[in-house]
């Protein structure tokens, strides 16, 4: 009775960490991003060019632009490694309202395009959030500096969500 006893607890535990799993995969993206890009060499970033990149990001841009009623951003493959201290795969720039992607890091990190979409997603976040602020007639770099982990898990979360739809939208059957 003991052992039927703890077997059933056992089970019970392993179903809800399963639950649990399959939330986690499935509600914060990894469905799309474990389902779609690990191990798909196709989808690599090393595979594709700059140039053979522009379509997709200006797709995933014009797709947030029309979503949230903003401009189009400017952006630009930089490399990130030189301007700081912090390694950095992307970065906005509020003075200019320029994105910038390091292209050549997320390639020596292994990256996919998935990555290379989620940090614009992340970035462009900054951007609708700085577009916000100044029709506000509030200082971006002011209240971004007083509130700068409220904005970054800001960006992490709605940037994550909109790449997960976006990557759904553009990637079938594991290519672009």
């Amino acid at each position: 009775k003991f052992i039927i006893m703890e077997l059933h607890n056992i089970i019970g535990i392993l179903l809800v960490v399963i639950v649990l799993c399959y939330f986690v995969y499935d509600v914060y993206g990894m469905r799309h991003t474990f389902g779609y890009l690990i191990n798909n060499d196709k989808l690599m970033l090393s595979k594709y060019t700059k140039t053979q990149l522009k379509p997709i990001v200006d797709m995933f841009l014009n797709d947030l632009c029309l979503k949230y009623g903003v401009p189009v951003p400017k952006y630009q493959y930089s490399d990130l490694t030189k301007n700081d201290d912090v390694q950095a795969v992307g970065e906005y720039l509020h003075q200019t309202k320029m994105i910038l992607i390091d292209y050549d890091e997320i390639v020596k990190l292994d990256g996919d395009v998935g990555i290379l979409t989620n940090i614009l997603c992340h970035e462009f976040i900054h951007y609708v959030d700085h577009l916000d602020l100044e029709s506000q007639g509030k200082d971006f770099n002011e209240v971004y500096g007083n509130r700068q982990d409220f904005y970054e898990t800001r960006a992490t979360d709605i940037g994550g969500k909109d790449n997960q739809k976006l990557l759904k939208k553009y990637i079938k059957n594991g290519e672009l």
